[in-house]
């Protein structure tokens, strides 16, 4: 990304409309790539894979994702070195597991982080049934294109970072991910060999395959639902350090007040902050 022109360019991208049929089948296997199942004798995770009559909350994260659709329309970006760094996710309603959803998607926000610093990318998607043409879901990707910056471009607004309440938590939730983890989240459709292959991953810096971050991000949700019984409607989380199949997440939820939480995550034994600054908020009671 170097000139200005790139950013008048993003903005005005609108990507080909990538529609998806989701079945119970798929829904399933979403929930087994987040470790529902894990403990066969759970009875709260025989919903969510029995012929499920609904998608978990956060399987919004993997609908309609326009990865490949803006590494074939964007050309200024160098998404080799691109990480996600933030997730969110505003629930309009739950989603069927049987329905045909569609999206709109686009580049809303460019940021400058200055030369050799690259650049962040806002990107939302606007989720809608095919059948009826109502909202479902708003999901808003910010990935770090870590190979550009000082192209002319605004500067990154001021967002005042949310911090762990002071306290100890009001609950705090433990999660052991199986070691094949992140090879059954890639049946959601996320093929990066980062989440499979040891050697690719040695390649670029890691001991062995990592947890894809959105396979975290539902983690989170599984240990929300958990702690409290209830779906969340809004989640938005910042990706920290990476985990890896076979870790042991510690999820700290505290109360803000009303139906709003603060969470993170880390990993157990290493200390490492997976997830922070998570905001949350409630929504209805899982049936």
């Amino acid at each position: 990304m170097t000139v200005q022109k790139d950013i008048v360019a993003l903005l005005a991208l609108r990507l080909p409309n990538q529609s998806q049929q989701i079945t119970p089948r798929d829904a399933a296997i979403y929930a087994m790539g987040i470790g529902i199942g894990d403990t066969p004798d759970e009875p709260a995770d025989l919903p969510w894979l029995l012929g499920p009559s609904e998608t978990f909350p956060s399987m919004a994260t993997v609908l309609c994702h326009p990865r490949s659709l803006l590494k074939q329309a964007v050309d200024c970006v160098n998404f080799t070195r691109t990480v996600h760094s933030r997730q969110e996710l505003a629930l309009c309603r739950p989603i069927p597991s049987d329905v045909a959803v569609s999206p709109t998607a686009r580049v809303t926000d460019v940021r400058d982080l200055g030369p050799g610093r690259g650049a962040m990318l806002r990107l939302e998607r606007e989720i809608v049934s095919a059948d009826d043409g109502g909202p479902l879901v708003n999901v808003i990707n910010t990935i770090h294109e870590r190979g550009g910056g000082g192209f002319g471009g605004p500067p990154p607004t001021t967002r005042k970072a949310a911090s762990e309440p002071k306290g100890l938590p009001d609950r705090i939730e433990r999660i052991v991910t199986n070691p094949n983890l992140a090879l059954m989240h890639l049946l959601s459709g996320d093929l990066n060999p980062l989440h499979a292959d040891p050697d690719h991953a040695r390649r670029v810096g890691f001991s062995g395959p990592i947890l894809r971050g959105l396979a975290t991000y539902g983690l989170l949700a599984r240990a929300i639902l958990k702690a409290t019984g209830r779906r969340f409607s809004r989640l938005a989380v910042d990706f920290s350090t990476p985990a890896f199949p076979g870790d042991t997440l510690t999820v700290d939820l505290w109360k803000i007040g009303g139906d709003e939480l603060a969470c993170s995550a880390r990993v157990k034994g290493r200390d490492a902050l997976v997830l922070k600054r998570g905001p949350a908020v409630l929504g209805e009671r899982a049936s």
